[in-house]
């Protein structure tokens, strides 16, 4: 070898740089420090067509003097200076291999150099050695400058840019809706409260899905392979829960049923139960995604930590057109007015999802309001019924459900402007519908029908017609209706409810 580590050594420049090493790898310079030549250049031949391998260090560079027919260059020092500092023109015209240490600083380097290499050079490639660190230590090896190893470039960055025009003329198939209006391909979630009847509602879509019937009783679905992982159940519960809402058909062959799973796999069960069904659009519903929730490190950030969670789901089934993957969830104990928030965790639960669907029942209620928004889905709330475990549109269709969640909650907002209502009549003597138009901003028609109601219920009383006064306090207005016909009155007056207060204030 021309030089060994221990040795002190000095490495002349062209132009007058000299580089002195010491041993212990110790380096100090001298001569003329703003030479920009490369380190053996001199030494280039006169045929352009031959390689010209560009090393990291004047020791690389003596080490391929001494091959032969191995033409190598250095910049002064390697990777510890900058090759924007040197004039690689000589360059201009020759096939160039750049060899890279085996360290990120090393192909850092290699990488610049290449960049400033690529306009001028008749070709650049990035090589490392197949043994060692660098290209010293590969020869020593035993290998030759063939058997370099050429390194694996990184993404092309823009390897998927098309043009707006292009984009305009590409067709894809249409979204596979394995609920119409509710349900797509992709992945999805599914919230309520606990005890809400998800895990029902996962029952009625499960079975509707691969048996090819309706769903919710009324929306017509195509038969297709759906895996259930009840992973909060037995087989005892699930068996019952099925069979109630199946009634007396037999449960389906092709609903695949899972209620555990080996502790840290749930994503790759489902990966390869998906790689089964390829081409068959499948269904998958975790129950519930808890159950795949990853562990969260000490100082994680909880939002990326959700987003990966989700991205991991929704990556799964990327991969498989047509597929959709639905995970139970909970819904937080507080949320805002966009039923979105009311998804438990972070919002990069729901940010990572392609939809979201809120269950919302109130306790003790067979109804139902389910609420659906996505990014490639009609965002709607439908009504639902549930009777005895099975769930049902509110409704013939998804649009009369639909329809009837909007008259469900005029019907709530009704109550809440009668409580107002009332507590304004009551304050106040007499009262017309139009003064109550007035203070509410409804028409005279609307206050009309609120006043009548309030009256027919015994909460206001009537002198004379059109009139209304007030008789008790708001809290009656969440008691049981009492009959008009059973009050007894004195002009007008409900003396059964106002008892000594209105006698003596009517006298």
């Amino acid at each position: 070898m021309h030089d060994l580590y221990d040795d002190d050594v000095e490495y002349r420049y062209a132009g007058g740089a000299v580089v002195h090493r010491r041993s212990g790898k110790r380096f100090s310079q001298s001569g003329n420090k703003a030479d920009r030549s490369l380190y053996r250049v001199e030494y280039l031949p006169e045929d352009h067509a031959q390689t010209v391998y560009v090393v990291e260090g004047e020791k690389d560079a003596n080490t391929a003097m001494d091959l032969d027919g191995v033409v190598a260059v250095s910049p002064r020092q390697g990777a510890s200076t900058r090759p924007e500092r040197y004039d690689w023109s000589p360059l201009k015209h020759r096939p160039v291999v750049v060899v890279a240490d085996r360290d990120e600083k090393g192909l850092e380097h290699a990488r610049r150099v290449g960049d400033l290499l690529e306009p001028i050079a008749t070709s650049v490639v990035i090589v490392q050695a197949a043994e060692g660190k660098d290209f010293t230590d590969h020869i020593q090896s035993g290998h030759t400058v063939a058997e370099l190893v050429p390194v694996e470039e990184g993404p092309d960055l823009l390897a998927g840019l098309i043009s707006a025009a292009e984009l305009d003329c590409k067709t894809f198939a249409d979204l596979v809706e394995h609920v119409p209006g509710i349900i797509t391909e992709g992945s999805g979630l599914i919230v309520g409260p606990p005890k809400a009847g998800k895990s029902w509602l996962m029952g009625n879509i499960a079975l509707a899905c691969a048996s090819g019937g309706r769903a919710l009783g009324t929306i017509e679905v195509e038969q297709r392979p759906v895996l259930y992982l009840a992973l909060e159940d037995g087989h005892r519960r699930l068996q019952y829960r099925l069979r109630a809402i199946n009634g007396t058909d037999p449960l389906p062959k092709a609903l695949d049923i899972l209620t555990s799973v080996v502790p840290g796999q749930v994503i790759p069960t489902i990966a390869a139960w998906l790689d089964q069904h390829r081409g068959d659009e499948p269904l998958v519903i975790l129950d519930t995604l808890g159950k795949a929730r990853k562990q969260r490190r000490s100082g994680e950030d909880a939002y990326l930590a959700d987003y990966q969670t989700g991205s991991e789901l929704k990556a799964l089934v990327d991969v498989v057109p047509g597929a959709c993957l639905l995970a139970v969830h909970h819904t937080r104990k507080s949320s805002g007015e966009d039923f979105v928030d009311s998804v438990s965790g972070t919002q990069g639960i729901a940010g990572a999802a392609d939809f979201v669907l809120v269950l919302q029942r109130p306790r003790k209620s067979n109804e139902a309001t389910l609420a659906v928004t996505g990014r490639d889905i009609v965002e709607r709330e439908v009504a639902l019924v549930t009777e005895d475990g099975r769930w049902r549109l509110d409704g013939d269709s998804i649009e009369a459900a639909e329809s009837q969640g909007e008259t469900r909650k005029d019907r709530q907002r009704l109550g809440d402007l009668s409580i107002d209502v009332l507590e304004y009549v009551n304050g106040r003597g007499a009262t017309t519908p139009a003064e109550v138009a007035a203070e509410f901003g409804v028409d005279n028609k609307h206050a009309g029908v609120i006043l009548s109601r309030l009256y027919e219920s015994g909460r206001l009383t009537k002198p004379k017609r059109g009139t209304y006064r007030g008789v008790v306090s708001v809290e009656l207005l969440n008691s049981e209706p009492q009959n008009p016909s059973t009050f007894n009155t004195y002009n007008g007056y409900n003396t059964t409810l106002l008892g000594t207060w209105a006698w003596c204030t009517d006298r």
